[in-house]
């Protein structure tokens, strides 16, 4: 299959599969938008270190988390119309992985700290709640599946398990039982009924209903610090279109937030 060589250290990674856009952070705080067709790679918004990324395939803008700066924020594909939806005094600590069902309007993320969880709320920032709280240390990786409106997530901590559970946080259930081999695990994806993830230089899969797990990939880096972050699957049918957008731009935009010349509130 053809495959496109990016020449950086990319963190979070999404796509955008109708117009053929990836789009990525890197350790130097800035997010990326390559097109593939063209091979032209633009830098969209400047940030202080991001962990995690989503691409609103139906609505057209791009969330992520900026931990440093203890921020959820949002743009458009273009990196226009900046918006910061969560920060420090929401209750925001350390927030890591982010992942979106357009669909249903909605946004999960993960958030370190001493009170670590995982969060949802509207792809408009309305609804804030916490989803999962219990016995979690380093949640990081999240991943959903769009069929049966599951979230998947990793926990990094001294539990070392991948769990799942309904998007209310109802029925949890542990995927893969405590085991060291999750440790420094860093990204999660969802595809054909089996769980994908990075680990240092390597990534693995498991099945979630046999619980068959496989060792996918082994990467041998240049240096002792290269290490695979980033992980998404890529298909169709991942990336459902709408006909009708789920949500109205005054939602997303108000009207009250005045733009600067930099593209920020």
């Amino acid at each position: 299959a053809d495959a496109t060589l990016i020449n950086t250290h990319a963190i979070a990674v999404d796509y955008h599969y109708n117009r053929g856009e990836i789009y990525y952070s890197n350790g130097k705080g800035k997010i990326f938008r390559l097109k593939t067709q063209k091979n032209t790679t633009i830098i969209l918004v400047e940030v202080t270190r991001c962990d995690g990324l989503a691409v609103d395939w139906i609505n057209d803008n791009l969330y992520w988390t900026d931990v440093d700066a203890h921020k959820v924020e949002m743009a458009t594909l273009d990196g226009l119309y900046r918006r910061t939806l969560f920060n420090a005094s929401h209750g925001v600590k350390n927030p890591r992985a982010i992942v979106l069902d357009p669909s249903e309007g909605l946004m999960f993320w993960s958030d370190w700290g001493q009170n670590a969880r995982v969060e949802s709320s509207g792809l408009d920032g309305n609804w804030k709640q916490t989803v999962v709280s219990s016995d979690l240390v380093w949640p990081n990786g999240l991943t959903l599946d769009l069929s049966s409106k599951k979230l998947y997530f990793f926990d990094d901590g001294y539990t070392s398990t991948i769990s799942s559970c309904n998007y209310d946080g109802s029925d949890l259930r542990v995927i893969m039982a405590p085991l060291e081999t999750l440790e420094e695990a860093f990204a999660l994806t969802f595809y054909d009924n089996r769980l994908y993830w990075t680990q240092d230089r390597s990534f693995s899969s498991i099945d979630v209903e046999t619980g068959d797990t496989q060792s996918v990939y082994n990467y041998v880096g240049e240096s002792v610090g290269d290490k695979l972050l980033g992980l998404k699957a890529v298909h169709p049918t991942l990336q459902i279109p709408s006909v009708t957008r789920n949500l109205s731009a005054d939602s997303i935009y108000p009207s009250a937030f005045t733009l600067q010349s930099n593209n920020k509130t």
